[in-house]
């Protein structure tokens, strides 16, 4: 059974704040340390839950947290834009499968999956537009569908509720795509290794 958005309303409920901005990646054979090496130039420290990776963006703009979810690593970004980096997903992605959704306090938003150091699709599901040269790229319009979001662009996109639930459909596409759903118990009890995104990139010696 396909996973929709209707699956994660609780995240906004939960997390209201998240309304502003957020980048959630998700990395396949990958421990929270290695994730955050590869995302982060400084090492802050391990907390539990979302709420406490949140709390420390007050000193740290770019924190982000990363926590064991099966064999997969997700790494959270409140305010970050680290997770879509090519730049930086790209490398991070060699040998493995990263999934990324990200929204924008402008209300931009993408998600994106990438193979083996290539990307595979990445689309606005708000604006039902792609970012690759193929526009089909990774059939990104089932993907919606089976989110419960209508892909096509020439329609309104709101759903019987009159929201649009781009957010919450973005992780509905995550879960069915990686098999993994996000849940409220990760979010609360979750173990997130931390780091700064935006801190100076470290000296090599």
């Amino acid at each position: 059974m396909a996973y929709t958005y209707d699956d994660f309303t609780w995240f906004l409920a939960d997390y209201p704040w998240v309304e502003n901005a957020l980048c959630v990646t998700y990395v396949s054979d990958a421990d929270p340390n290695e994730v955050i090496d590869a995302m982060a130039p400084e090492r802050l420290r391990t907390v539990t839950g979302l709420a406490a990776v949140n709390e420390q963006g007050w000193e740290h703009f770019g924190i982000v947290g990363a926590a064991q979810l099966s064999t997969w690593t997700v790494a959270i970004a409140p305010a970050s834009i680290v997770g879509v980096d090519s730049n930086v997903i790209l490398p991070l992605s060699k040998g493995r499968q990263v999934v990324s959704i990200f929204q924008s306090i402008n209300a931009g938003s993408q998600f994106a999956i990438w193979h083996d150091g290539s990307i595979f699709a990445s689309f606005d599901p708000l604006l039902r537009d792609s970012f690759t040269t193929d526009p089909l790229a990774g059939d990104w319009p089932s993907l919606m569908r089976e989110a419960g979001l209508d892909p096509d662009p020439e329609v309104d996109g709101r759903r019987p509720d009159g929201r649009f639930h781009i957010l919450d459909g973005m992780f509905a596409m995550a879960a069915n795509y990686t098999g993994l759903p996000v849940t409220a118990d990760f979010f609360t009890n979750g173990e997130f290794v931390c780091g700064d995104a935006d801190a100076p990139p470290r000296a090599h010696s």
